[in-house]
């Protein structure tokens, strides 16, 4: 088993899309969902290097499962210089938490526009 996609619903989606594609810097890529979505508009797919990131307008298409708000969960990106892309999601005005170093590299907390937690990192070597 290996992971395909993280599902995001969003309250708002052109905020979460902006944040995904213009902050954290993933493309946009076009894929053909059915004919119930809207690329675009109430949905949008984001190539995350070998898995993908899929926002949907939560009016348009409510989860079928309940919901949890226990925050356990964080997507993690692997940037090439943690140092570079934390600093350029700070002049962005996106809050960054501390560079913490562990055996295995390197990571910094934040959040998208919802508050979903997400964590940046680099590998040690």
């Amino acid at each position: 088993m290996k992971l395909g996609v993280v599902l995001i619903y969003a309250e708002d989606f052109e905020a979460m899309v902006s944040f995904y594609r213009d902050d954290l810097g993933l493309e946009a890529v076009e894929i053909d969902p059915g004919d119930e979505y809207d690329e675009g508009v109430d949905f949008t797919f984001f190539d995350a290097g070998g898995a993908g990131v899929e926002i949907f307008d939560r009016a348009v298409h409510p989860p079928d499962l309940p919901s949890s708000t226990g925050g356990a969960v964080r997507a993690g990106f692997q940037a090439g210089d943690l140092n570079a892309a934390r600093s350029r999601l700070i002049a962005r005005g996106i809050a960054v938490g501390p560079v913490v170093a562990r055996a295995w590299g390197r990571y910094a907390e934040l959040a998208d526009t919802e508050g979903n937690p997400l964590v940046v990192f680099d590998i040690a070597g």
